[in-house]
């Protein structure tokens, strides 16, 4: 289930929590990130889709993520091969399975 809401995430660093009933995150720090987590929501709904979309500031193809760490919340799991690095226009999604706690990316 796609849900409306929308988080921009500005940080060069650090772990950044998505918001719960978020269905787009743009990742757009206005430089590189050198190291930078991204942690699921902790509240998810059965088929739940968060969309990750990286880039806006910077742009080309540009790094934007230079280690990228892509994280489950709390009693949560992660499958499939996450990013580890972002350029501009890189995008990725995670859809929430809630029977088994988990996030299964999508592409």
């Amino acid at each position: 289930m796609q849900r409306d809401g929308i988080q921009e995430i500005t940080a060069t660093s650090g772990t950044q929590t998505v918001n719960d009933a978020t269905g787009i995150v743009y990742v757009n720090p206005a430089s590189l990130a050198a190291t930078l987590s991204l942690k699921l929501p902790p509240n998810p709904q059965d088929q739940d889709v968060v969309n990750f979309q990286f880039g806006g500031t910077i742009t080309g193809v540009s790094a934007v993520v230079s280690v990228l760490t892509m994280l489950a919340n709390t009693a949560q799991s992660l499958i499939g091969a996450a990013l580890t690095a972002a350029n501009a226009g890189t995008s990725t999604s995670y859809q929430y399975r809630k029977s088994n706690t988990t996030w299964y990316k999508l592409f």
